[in-house]
């Protein structure tokens, strides 16, 4: 009995000191998660200082200070969360070791975890739906929103645009599926993902043709454009000069770039919806961390793009 005692013991000691190291671990995610606010807000302040905020409509302004609400909110509901971690943390410490009182710790530990990142989730979105109205990121917002919402929202969007494929099977090229396949398994980690295909009409594809990067890659390219030949792959750097698709797509393969038999060029634009957590932007880090707790919802695009000569050749 004694030795089992001891072991009972080492184990809610261990137990016990691993919780202690999780909550360690969320203080310090709730002080990264502070810094990113005022980061996030010192960027909207920056944002409205370069534009008149009364000409906004009056949704999109209410909007603006809804959000400022719940900046503050959100800095008071981290501080509260800080002195509950602290309070967990006492508790561990001076908690006898047996199993219940280890399991009741737990069980308020990841209830406060979940609550926490639940919060931040929403007003993260929050303050990208600010920053998407005081820029005009139309297309950046739409994509955002169906990975957040986890394609539960933004179907008038798709239906406008495009068509979602559940599976990378659902591709009948197999020269496309096979790229989209290794791209995804090397971009996401993963074998599997829905995607999202868009028209040559849809408004994506239309700002992609506007760019400076598809007319540049024209312009370096078009004395080879013969109908009936296929140019080889390769990528577009959407920069920032061009905002929404500097945010949406940024760097993006493209690939099956023919000209067809009336000159037209077409070609595809493919790219993964994911987000780099270790990145210095601000944004993309705070993205990046709700993709690695599966909150939000990673996903393919590919664009089609067609451009009759008429258009191209001025390029």
């Amino acid at each position: 009995m004694y030795k089992e005692k001891r072991k009972d013991r080492k184990r809610n000691e261990l137990e016990l000191a691993k919780l202690l190291g999780d909550a360690k671990s969320l203080e310090e995610e709730i002080d990264e998660y502070i810094t990113q606010i005022n980061e996030q807000e010192k960027e909207i302040k920056e944002l409205e200082s370069k534009i008149d905020i009364n000409k906004l409509e009056q949704k999109d302004r209410q909007q603006v200070e809804t959000t400022k609400e719940q900046i503050d909110f959100a800095k008071y509901k981290a501080n509260k969360a800080k002195q509950e971690v602290n309070n967990i943390k006492i508790n561990i410490k001076h908690a006898n070791a047996t199993i219940e009182e280890i399991s009741k710790l737990q069980f308020e530990f990841n209830n406060l975890k979940e609550k926490f990142d639940d919060f931040g989730k929403n007003l993260f979105d929050r303050i990208i739906g600010i920053i998407g109205i005081l820029t005009k990121l139309d297309e950046s917002l739409a994509l955002w929103e169906l990975s957040y919402s986890k394609f539960k929202e933004g179907n008038d969007y798709i239906n406008k645009n495009g068509r979602v494929y559940n599976k990378i099977s659902d591709i009948k090229n197999s020269k496309i599926q096979n790229f989209v396949q290794n791209k995804v398994e090397k971009q996401m980690n993963t074998k599997t993902s829905r995607g999202l295909v868009f028209s040559s009409n849809s408004s994506l594809a239309q700002k992609i043709v506007k760019s400076n990067a598809i007319k540049k890659y024209i312009r370096d390219n078009k004395a080879k454009f013969k109908p009936g030949v296929e140019l080889a792959q390769t990528s577009l750097d959407f920069n920032i000069f061009n905002p929404d698709l500097f945010n949406a797509l940024h760097k993006a393969d493209i690939i099956d770039i023919k000209i067809d038999s009336d000159s037209n060029f077409t070609a595809k634009i493919i790219d993964t919806y994911d987000f780099n957590k270790y990145s210095i932007n601000p944004i993309v880090k705070m993205a990046g961390h709700y993709q690695s707790k599966d909150k939000i919802e990673n996903y393919y695009t590919i664009t089609e793009i067609k451009i009759p000569k008429s258009v191209w050749e001025k390029f």
